[in-house]
């Protein structure tokens, strides 16, 4: 009786133990996921913003940058959206970037783009 009763002890011990690595090692994934999503979506804000890309008026989006060819990067896209702050478009647009992951949002930026 006293080793069904250890035994039952070590089992439900052993239960909450690999329980607690398991949601560890889900919240470890999930925060790398949204960092590299984080990081894609910075990549492209700048890009858009960058002296390469001009200023487009009335236009609802911009093409975004190529995303790098690195394997962290596996099956992220990133989508940009553009909206001007007033109509007609003054010379002040805000850009939305989101990254997604397998068609999943993950992260989504703003960010603005100013003719200079």
């Amino acid at each position: 009786m006293e080793t069904s009763i250890a035994l039952l002890l070590l089992g439900i011990i052993s239960l909450a133990f690999f329980s607690g690595i398991n949601t560890a090692t889900r919240a470890a994934i999930t925060s790398d996921e949204r960092a590299t999503a984080e990081s894609l979506a910075r990549l492209q804000i700048e890009y858009i913003k960058g002296e390469s890309i001009a200023y487009i008026y009335d236009t609802d989006t911009y093409t975004p940058a190529d995303i790098p060819d690195n394997p962290d990067y596996s099956g992220y896209t990133a989508a940009v959206e553009v909206s001007p702050l007033s109509s007609p478009d003054t010379g002040i647009q805000r850009i939305t970037v989101t990254a997604r992951r397998n068609g999943e949002t993950i992260f989504t930026l703003q960010d603005y783009k100013v003719d200079r």
